[in-house]
């Protein structure tokens, strides 16, 4: 966090983490649930268009720098039939459950 001349900054960086199904092998690299960077706000749903686990833009905290064309699709064929990842972490190719990769993040990103 930054002060200053009156305001508060939030700095923050969002996180990737790698899935994989242990049922057939599909795999994904995203943050998992909700999360933001400096700009973008994402949520971790599938698409059923095109079967991917996908960090969807859903926010912005700066309006100028992300095209509302841009927000609540999926990045991968920009499709917008997508339904939030649960808990469960279901694989969208064999239904079976994603693990997580307990080494931590794989990326940080802004």
């Amino acid at each position: 966090m930054r002060h200053g001349a009156g305001r508060v900054l939030l700095l923050c960086m969002g996180s990737l983490y790698a899935f994989c199904c242990p049922g057939c092998g599909y795999s994904a690299e995203v943050s998992g649930g909700a999360d933001c960077g400096f700009v973008a706000q994402t949520e971790t749903m599938i698409c059923t268009t095109c079967r991917e686990v996908v960090d969807v833009t859903v926010g912005t905290r700066i309006p100028a720098l992300i095209s509302t064309d841009e927000l609540n699709q999926c990045p991968e064929c920009e499709g917008n039939d997508l339904t939030p990842w649960d808990e469960s972490r279901p694989c969208p190719r064999c239904k079976g459950t994603m693990e997580v990769n307990p080494t931590g993040p794989t990326t940080l990103w802004d």
